[in-house]
């Protein structure tokens, strides 16, 4: 016994959900024009409005295209001037108050910086501590000394200073950025 068997669908049974697809896809096209169409519409309506918004921001622009630039003599004398203050500007190392965090930290309780000076170029500061007595200073001194963010620290002056009735107790350092 011999037996055909065809698995494909017959077409008559296909058409209706073919018949659906192309429908749907019809439909979804549909929708898509009308809404360009109005989304098109809104756009012509609101370019003359545009149009004139450009206009006046083209005309507030114009004062400005006015303004005269210096001359090359004016220009190469402001672009060495302007050299001249990022060179003195440039830091180089650590920042400002990651130095000044850094040493509050190494100072001890009893005593506190009085003055601090810093000269970027050269990678030096010069620190005053004040404290009632010289243990403070010299622990300060010590741990100075062991920080690896300075390289090199010199005792500069010590100084003995009665002050509003009190004793205190001046160190002045100088201190080298470690690179």
């Amino acid at each position: 016994m011999k037996l055909a068997t065809n698995f494909a669908l017959p077409r008559h049974r296909a058409a209706p959900t073919f018949a659906g697809v192309i429908w749907s896809t019809v439909l979804a096209l549909f929708v898509t024009l009308v809404w360009l169409l109005i989304d098109t519409s809104t756009i012509r309506r609101d370019f003359p409005e545009l149009r004139d918004r450009l206009t006046q921001l083209e005309q507030r622009t114009v004062p400005n295209k006015n303004v005269q630039l210096p001359a090359t003599a004016e220009a190469s004398a402001l672009r060495q001037r302007v050299a001249a203050v990022n060179l003195r500007v440039l830091t180089r190392g650590r920042s400002l108050t990651a130095i000044l965090s850094r040493l509050e930290t190494l100072l001890p309780e009893q005593a506190y910086l009085v003055s601090f000076q810093r000269r970027v170029q050269e990678g030096e500061m010069l620190v005053m501590a004040e404290a009632e007595s010289a243990e403070p200073l010299t622990a300060f001194l010590l741990n100075v000394e062991k920080d690896t963010w300075f390289s090199e620290v010199l005792l500069t002056r010590q100084a003995s200073q009665t002050v509003t009735g009190r004793k205190a107790v001046q160190f002045e350092l100088r201190l080298k950025e470690a690179p």
